[in-house]
């Protein structure tokens, strides 16, 4: 099974190793030393629920949406 970040309303798919580290470059980029591992490190982390499996079959069979958005 592929670790999936997200799939778009066209169905494209996200692995979420990709995004994680997408993620991690731009949490770390233009970032002064001192911080700059701590942000990358965060944005390796801030998703690292969705590699649970109840998350990813959720998300690869269709799983009824909601928008996790403050609204």
């Amino acid at each position: 099974m592929l670790n999936l970040a997200r799939i778009t309303h066209d169905q494209r798919q996200q692995l979420l190793k990709t995004h994680l580290q997408r993620v991690a470059t731009l949490a770390s980029s233009d970032l002064p030393d001192l911080v700059k591992n701590i942000a990358y490190y965060a944005g390796l982390w801030h998703d690292i629920g969705k590699y649970s499996p109840k998350w990813q079959d959720y998300l690869q069979n269709n799983g009824k949406r909601k928008n996790h958005a403050f609204q």
